[in-house]
């Protein structure tokens, strides 16, 4: 495992070892409290992620994203630089670097699942 310089960990983190490579958390990347980190998993630099979220083995989070609360990720998928994620999102493919995406599950382009909120909405 190997955690770089200027990485903030909050209370409650697990960062697992590496079972056939390397967990990498690179230079700036900010964790708030309860984040699970699978073994193999690398965070790129001043990524940001919010309470609640689990990353499976072998994810790969670019630079620069913000991923918030509450998310889940399924295993060996890719988070492109810059990519925010929206709370409560299941994140079942990889993410394109750049794009907003959130919906419970599994996640979508952001603006697709806000459109479809409003025809599925409760009365």
């Amino acid at each position: 495992m190997v955690i770089e310089d200027d990485v903030e960990i909050g209370a409650n983190c697990c960062v697992d070892r590496g079972g056939f490579g390397q967990t990498r958390i690179r230079r700036g990347a900010k964790f708030d409290n309860l984040i699970q980190i699978g073994h193999n998993v690398e965070i790129g630099e001043d990524t940001a992620i919010a309470a609640l979220a689990g990353f499976s083995g072998g994810t790969k989070v670019g630079r620069g994203c913000i991923i918030a609360g509450q998310i889940g990720k399924n295993q060996h998928i890719t988070i492109g630089d810059g990519a925010i994620i929206t709370a409560r999102t299941g994140v079942t493919k990889s993410v394109e670097a750049g794009k907003l995406v959130g919906g419970m599950m599994p996640a979508q382009d952001y603006q697709q699942w806000r459109k479809s909120q409003v025809l599925i909405r409760p009365a």
